[in-house]
């Protein structure tokens, strides 16, 4: 189970994902979200969630996961 930090953080991607979906695509809703997160998080913040994603990040969002997995480079 995720610690708390990590789970505010899922908790904000999501969200984030949530509001960017309804006025963009699928694909520029996760470049988006990838700014979004480039832009305003914190290096340790995105360390954070690409480790949750990386070992499976069952509670992000579809659009989520795509976002974290660009920002990681994958």
């Amino acid at each position: 189970m995720p610690s708390a930090k990590v789970n505010n953080l899922i908790k904000m991607v999501n969200q984030i994902a949530a509001n960017i979906c309804f006025q963009s695509t699928e694909q520029e809703a996760v470049l988006k979200i990838v700014n979004h997160l480039q832009l305003f998080w914190a290096k340790s913040m995105k360390q954070d969630i690409i480790e949750y994603y990386q070992q499976g990040g069952e509670e992000l969002s579809e659009l989520s996961a795509q976002a974290v997995a660009r920002l990681a480079g994958q």
